[in-house]
């Protein structure tokens, strides 16, 4: 007789999808009206809930922060949710092609805040207006600024205060940012 196979299963590697955000208005409020915000889409992916038209986040798996093609210029009057630990990986993706602005009016404090939180991105930005740092790493936090123009801002461009393993610019000539002032507090570690 033919000998007897028995079925097994095998474990596989985790295949997390990413929860993906398209800011699809430059409003930047909470509100639900079938559109994305800015704030809407930092608070799902930070809070891993769902916030308005924004689905949850991922503690584990990768969030990203995309633009619809016409949003060109968000005006940022608050003080945007901090990306701290637990929030999961996100990234906030610009346009490859053409431009988007993140403008704080001189009201917001700091424009995108990761605290604590591992393997942010931030890519493709221009970054102004606001009174104190565009971005800003701080508890043992680590990103990756890669693409962005960071102009006119209160006080520095990047602020890292804390931050760990940091990538800021880029390793080759493409992916650098242009920026009007870097802070290296004396707690950073490992900065590129």
């Amino acid at each position: 007789s033919a000998p007897r196979i028995r079925p097994r299963l095998e474990v596989l590697e985790d295949r997390a999808v990413p929860t993906a955000y398209e800011v699809s208005i430059e409003g930047n409020f909470f509100l639900t009206d079938g559109q994305i915000t800015l704030a809407e889409a930092l608070r799902a992916a930070v809070t891993n809930t769902a916030t308005n038209d924004a689905p949850a986040g991922s503690a584990t798996g990768p969030d990203v922060i995309t633009f619809a093609s016409g949003v060109t210029d968000i005006h940022i009057g608050f003080l945007l949710d901090e990306i701290g630990p637990g929030s999961g990986p996100l990234s906030v993706l610009g346009p490859a092609t053409g431009s988007l602005t993140l403008d704080g009016q001189g009201v917001a404090a700091d424009g995108l805040v990761v605290n604590g939180q591992t393997g942010v991105v931030i890519r493709d930005l221009i970054l102004t207006g606001f009174t104190d740092a565009a971005v800003r790493v701080t508890g043992g936090g680590s990103a990756t600024v890669t693409g962005c123009d960071i102009l006119v801002n209160g006080g520095y461009g990047v602020l890292l205060d804390g931050a760990k393993n940091c990538t800021i610019g880029g390793t080759d000539a493409d992916s650098g940012n242009g920026i009007q002032a870097i802070l290296l507090a004396a707690h950073a570690e490992s900065v590129v």
